[in-house]
């Protein structure tokens, strides 16, 4: 993998590409959203993560406000919870050097 690949360069498709899923799944399938609730819960809290970091590492102050609703899903997600009162490069170094690896 390099720097210029899209893992990289276009991470904010990544949570797009899961919400057009999610969108695309429940129109073909019938029952859907009730046969896979919990899995759907799940992605969603994962998606609202996703744009949460990437709106935090443009310095942008909705973090908390994304993943509120989720704080009791997912216990990962109340670290970035707490340390979205700071800059994100202060938890990206934190991370770094606990060898703390996001989600």
């Amino acid at each position: 993998m390099h720097s210029e690949s899209w893992t990289f360069s276009k991470k904010y498709l990544f949570p797009q590409e899961l919400e057009i899923m999610l969108k695309k799944f429940s129109d073909l399938f019938d029952s859907f959203e009730k046969k896979f609730e919990n899995e759907i819960r799940f992605l969603k809290s994962k998606i609202q993560y996703q744009y949460a970091i990437l709106e935090w590492q443009k310095g942008k102050n909705n973090v908390r406000k994304r993943l509120r609703p989720y704080l009791f899903t997912r216990k990962r997600y109340f670290i970035p919870y707490i340390f979205s009162f700071f800059p994100y490069s202060f938890y990206k170094k934190l991370v770094s050097f606990f060898r703390i690896l996001p989600d």
